[in-house]
């Protein structure tokens, strides 16, 4: 059996707060950590082959587009089937997991276009690898943006909002087995 603990809305929306900064800011830590190394070493005409290359010019923007779309429906589909939780915990249990999904998904096709990037040198796929950047600075997790998400009721708003309400559980990794 896990051990649980319980966690005020307070901590639960500082802890999420936490998560969205760091995957949100991850792929630009990577970005500079790229652009350090294509700026002391760029690379000469002569090293980067455009044929092979030229592939990336479709399948960055194509997955950054998919990856959209998912988070319009797939993301939407598991908001729904969690608005059918009945206790407020469950819903804010698997809102928390759903928004990391959304969030993860968007981050990834970042720091891929980031990677071409480096291997392309081409500023096109810098430009394009921050459309995700901006969903994610948009979908923010707040306490108004999970009532209206969740379509909560007037208990549980009242919980949410209360900063010493008990609203989720996380696993203890401090208990001993």
């Amino acid at each position: 059996m896990e051990n649980l603990k319980t966690q005020t809305s307070k901590k639960y929306f500082s802890y999420l707060a936490i998560i969205h900064i760091a995957l949100t800011l991850s792929p630009f830590f990577l970005l500079g950590f790229l652009m350090f190394f294509t700026i002391s070493e760029p690379l000469s005409p002569e090293d980067v082959e455009t044929d092979s290359f030229d592939i990336f010019q479709y399948i960055v923007p194509l997955i950054i587009l998919i990856n959209i779309i998912l988070n319009f429906t797939f993301i939407q589909n598991k908001i729904g089937e969690c608005r059918k939780k009945t206790d407020i915990i469950s819903k804010m249990n698997s809102y928390r997991t759903i928004l990391i999904m959304r969030y993860a998904m968007l981050e990834g096709p970042a720091l891929f276009s980031f990677v071409v990037y480096f291997l392309t040198q081409n500023m096109m796929y810098i430009y394009i690898g921050i459309i995700p950047f901006i969903f994610l600075v948009m979908w923010r997790p707040t306490r108004d943006t999970a009532i209206k998400d969740l379509q909560l009721n007037g208990d549980e708003i009242e919980l949410i909002r209360n900063p010493e309400a008990i609203i989720a559980e996380v696993i203890d990794q401090n208990t001993n087995k």
